[in-house]
């Protein structure tokens, strides 16, 4: 096996040190394979230059200040340009709050290796609070983004939902598949070839946040890359998501759902979506009865009229923004 060349590039932001601090230590301590640790700093409230120096892992581990937050299309950006400058020959893609179980990064690498250390191929960590990764490695299929469908929503893909749901209790999750393709992939636990750096670029800043790793990845796969999911190499996940710390924010109309988020995730949903809009139709179909289910659903919840009523306009600018393809970076609603 050749001696593969690794630089972990990783982002924070606000004050999650503490997270961070815990994913550096792992790092730096348990995986002799890394060459450099880029992490870049990403409008935090915290002196993380300082902090990582006063840690000891200089200069293994280098900092990049953005002074603001530039969303996590800039701050990844920032990040894949700098491990680029390390001279390594692969990148690996980790969130602040993304710490690698024994052993991770081996067989990633273990598994690049047995696929001829082809630079085409990118292999992505396994992260078990994922339920797309969970359906990937005991079924053996991914969903990424259905052609014609409305933040997930299809028609023809409800039976599906349904029966899912109805078997979660009773769900298997062994693993038996250990290796998966994919067609796109989040940053956090992503594999890549700094050959894709140079043949896709960055990601795209105007998207600020909110799938703009689907919208990098997705030109990857498109460019004839392939990215396999890779069971075997888990990260856990020290922070949850705000949609899983609560579960009504899921829903686009919950007033507990953060406008700007739901902006951002809407409108760059539906900027990909169009992309693989075969019939306006059936995406307008679909956009109708999801939009529909979840009005009456936040009405039975209790919503107040009026708060549906602003969101609703909400949305509405969000889907024409992200369908013209009026991206960028917005002021707070």
């Amino acid at each position: 096996m050749t001696e593969l060349d690794v630089c972990v590039v990783t982002v924070t932001y606000g004050r999650r040190w503490q997270l961070l601090r815990q994913v550096l230590h792992e790092l730096v301590n348990h995986h002799d394979r890394i060459s450099k640790i880029i992490v870049v700093d990403n409008g935090s409230a915290e002196p993380i230059s300082e902090l990582v120096d006063e840690s000891g892992w200089a200069p293994k581990v280098n900092v990049v200040c953005l002074g603001h937050n530039a969303g996590s299309a800039g701050g990844f950006g920032a990040g894949l340009q700098a491990g680029m400058q390390s001279g390594a020959r692969l990148l690996w893609l980790l969130d602040d709050d993304n710490r690698p179980r024994p052993g991770a990064l081996d067989r990633l690498l273990a598994a690049y290796s047995m696929m001829g250390e082809d630079p085409s191929v990118l292999l992505q960590s396994y992260r078990g609070d994922r339920y797309q990764y969970v359906v990937a490695a005991t079924e053996g299929r991914f969903v990424g983004i259905i052609p014609n469908s409305f933040q997930g929503l299809h028609i023809g893909n409800i039976p599906r939902k349904l029966l899912n749901q109805f078997r979660s209790r009773s769900k298997n999750t062994r693993i038996r598949f250990p290796c998966v393709e994919i067609d796109c992939a989040p940053y956090g636990g992503l594999l890549l070839s700094r050959h894709w750096v140079e043949q896709v670029g960055l990601p795209n800043p105007d998207f600020f946040v909110y799938l703009d790793d689907y919208e990098f990845t997705y030109r990857i796969t498109n460019a004839r890359g392939r990215i396999y999911l890779c069971a075997t190499s888990e990260l856990e996940d020290l922070d949850q998501s705000w949609s899983v710390k609560d579960p009504g924010a899921r829903s686009i109309f919950s007033p507990s759902a953060p406008p700007l988020r739901v902006y951002y995730s809407v409108r760059n949903q539906t900027f990909l979506e169009k992309r693989l809009c075969s019939s306006r139709v059936i995406y307008v179909a679909n956009m109708t009865i999801a939009l529909t289910a979840l009005f009456f659903w936040s009405l039975t919840a209790g919503h107040s009229i009026r708060s549906l009523g602003a969101r609703l306009s909400l949305l509405g600018r969000a889907i024409r923004e992200g369908w013209s393809g009026k991206l960028g970076v917005r002021d707070a609603f």
